[in-house]
């Protein structure tokens, strides 16, 4: 995280690890919504009476669930859909690198962490706890998480 052309580098590479890992989410959530569906038109087809209406209640538990993982998922996307990774900003906001001394945090959406040029980045939403305490401040603040201080030593 060197200079400009390095850090939107990087920011692009974690923006589409957060993108893929979003979009496999929405995938995996479709085809569990679809199975589910299958299988209760199909046991609407082999069964009546209570054994029907308890799988076909049971199925409809599964497609909504799976229909609010996907819309999570799409709402996910478009958050990501707004974040440019040329952006420069003095302060931590959405798409910002964020180097602490408690370590690296890519602030876009809650995805996990990422190994990137031997660096590991926690992917992290702005509205998360930690997101909150860091939101807005610049370079050489400080802030405090879980009774320890960090200090932002660098943003990109």
């Amino acid at each position: 995280m060197d200079n400009a052309d390095s850090a939107a580098q990087l920011k692009k590479h974690l923006l589409d690890l957060c993108l893929q890992m979003q979009q496999e989410r929405f995938e995996t959530a479709r085809k569990a919504m679809e199975d589910a569906q299958r299988s209760a038109n199909q046991e609407e087809r082999s069964t009546a009476g209570d054994k029907y209406d308890t799988s076909r209640a049971m199925s409809q538990n599964v497609v909504e669930m799976n229909a609010r993982q996907m819309q999570e998922a799409q709402k996910e996307l478009a958050i990501l859909d707004t974040i440019h990774p040329g952006a420069a900003s003095a302060d931590v906001r959405l798409g910002s690198l964020v180097k602490t001394s408690g370590g690296n945090y890519y602030l876009a959406i809650s995805g996990g962490s990422f190994k990137v040029q031997n660096q590991t980045w926690l992917a992290l939403s702005p509205a998360s706890p930690l997101g909150r305490e860091m939101w807005h401040k610049k370079e050489g603040d400080t802030f405090a998480f879980r009774g320890k201080t960090f200090r932002i030593d660098r943003i990109r």
